[in-house]
């Protein structure tokens, strides 16, 4: 940050990112551009632990506020047919993470039991998708 700006006061409330990702991705699927068949929106009470890759979270080091936050965040689901299959670019170089263990981002690590899940945790941030760099655990 330049330093003639002030740092930003403020405070993480889960519900206002959740309604602002959920607009988000309703968008997107109104403008045609995910059908809406490939958006997954969580069920009222979140993701359940059996939908949300808890195992693969928990070896990235994500913390209890981020898998809550990750709970009740809707999920792209990758394309597969298309010129370019896999995650969608839903913003300008940014492609969607998916941390639920259907069509998962990281199913190649979970769908392996606790050795995959070990390597995966032993992996940079960076090398596994999750991130372009490596992120604290509250990111």
């Amino acid at each position: 940050m330049p330093p003639d700006q002030p740092a930003l006061n403020c405070a993480y409330n889960r519900d206002d990112v959740v309604a602002g990702l959920t607009q988000y991705y309703s968008a997107l699927t109104r403008l045609a551009y995910i059908p809406s068949t490939y958006v997954d929106f969580p069920p009222p009470g979140g993701w359940t632990d059996a939908d949300l890759d808890i195992g693969a979270l928990r070896a990235l080091r994500r913390s209890e506020v981020v898998i809550d936050l990750l709970r009740h965040l809707p999920y792209a689901r990758p394309m597969h047919d298309g010129p370019r299959p896999g995650p969608w670019n839903v913003a300008p170089q940014t492609k969607a993470v998916r941390y639920l263990r259907h069509m998962g981002h990281f199913s190649q690590w979970s769908d392996r039991g606790d050795a995959g899940l070990h390597e995966l945790a032993a992996l940079p941030t960076r090398d596994t998708g999750a991130a372009p760099m490596d992120l604290p655990p509250d990111v």
